[in-house]
């Protein structure tokens, strides 16, 4: 069923709220997380990370191959990668996260931390759309067993993910390494969680504040604004547009 016809097809003995007839349904914003494109999906973290301004002092979201398993880097000090630092990994899959996709993340933090590259981050959080699977919650809930597959399953899913340059060996001084570092690091935080934090900044370009929750009939939306949203938020945009009357107010309702 298209989302227009949802629209047509709303059961008759539901009755819409005041508010809801004036601005649309609501739609639920870990639905719109979903079908964000990866891209969006880091950007919206960033601006996430970038409202944290009492936790960070500057922020980084390195671009391109090569990051070295740094997705989104909040500072706490002037000494940044060698100080105290979080990293942000954001994944965006169709299913919750699984060791295999987080694990080659960790190899990274271990590999270049020892390597000099950068001081192992206070944190490492795993953020998600569809968060953690729950034999991931529970590997990150408890250090030494994350450790222990850790090292089970290096030469399988991390050895050969790392660099580009060949594989890693877990031997000799990275050896000793691996095994006195702080898995606690590890984290996978709750999108819901990330959305509640999201809402209360002050970004003008939060979709879920600007279209989705709310969708001001006194705000004129436009192709502009949901170019590259993917083509279900256009048709949300229009859908919502046509149910509110307002297609000669839409840029996207008359398309």
């Amino acid at each position: 069923m298209s989302l227009q016809n949802a629209v047509k097809d709303l059961p008759s003995a539901r009755i819409l709220l005041a508010n809801e007839f004036e601005n649309g349904p609501k739609i639920d914003p870990l639905k719109v997380i979903q079908i964000y494109e990866a891209s969006d999906w880091e950007t919206f973290i960033d601006e996430w990370v970038h409202s944290l301004k009492s936790a960070y002092v500057s922020v980084m979201r390195p671009t391109g191959a090569g990051d070295k398993g740094i997705d989104i880097a909040g500072f706490c000090d002037a000494d940044q990668l060698l100080g105290i630092w979080d990293n942000h990994q954001c994944k965006h899959y169709n299913s919750p996260l699984s060791f295999g996709v987080v694990a080659p993340e960790i190899g990274k933090m271990l590999w270049y931390s020892f390597s000099g590259e950068y001081k192992a981050p206070r944190a490492c959080r795993f953020i998600a759309p569809k968060g953690a699977s729950t034999s991931l919650s529970l590997l990150l809930a408890n250090a030494d067993k994350l450790k222990a597959k850790v090292f089970a399953e290096w030469d399988k899913v991390i050895s050969g993910k790392i660099t580009s340059t060949g594989p890693v060996t877990l031997d000799g001084k990275f050896l000793a390494y691996v095994r006195d570092f702080d898995f606690r690091i590890f984290s996978a935080e709750q999108p819901r969680t990330i959305i509640e934090a999201h809402s209360k900044n002050s970004l003008p370009s939060w979709p879920f504040r600007r279209w989705i929750a709310v969708a001001p009939a006194t705000r004129r939306c436009s192709s502009r604004d949901w170019r590259g949203r993917g083509d279900l938020h256009e048709q949300a945009a229009r859908c919502l547009c046509r149910a509110q009357g307002r297609d000669d107010r839409c840029g996207l309702a008359s398309r």
